[in-house]
């Protein structure tokens, strides 16, 4: 799988890139979304170009922000640690809305 995604670069960079590089996410919609938003980046990413707007996403919506372990698509690498990863911080989200359930 791994080797078939770095195949598609070009595809990536001639028909999925403008439309990403374009996007700008509805601040107000994501900030009064009905349930909890957290935004992160692998690990291994910190400070690399993608990984930098979760960061400022989160910032300016007020949300929390996350980092995984690995790098960008890590589930396709190793999803048992990033499996583990996203339900801890499930595990973590559950029990936040059980203690104080939103108003």
């Amino acid at each position: 799988m791994w080797k078939r995604f770095l195949g598609n670069q070009d595809h990536l960079f001639t028909t999925e890139w403008p439309a990403l590089a374009s996007f700008h996410p509805d601040e107000q919609a994501l900030r009064s979304a009905p349930f909890p938003i957290v935004l992160g980046a692998g690990s291994e990413d910190r400070g690399l170009y993608y990984a930098r707007p979760s960061i400022e996403i989160a910032r300016r919506i007020d949300a929390p922000w996350a980092e995984f372990p690995g790098i960008h698509m890590e589930y396709l690498r190793a999803p048992a640690p990033f499996a583990a990863a996203i339900r801890a911080l499930a595990t973590l989200l559950h029990w936040q809305a059980t203690i104080s359930p939103p108003t």
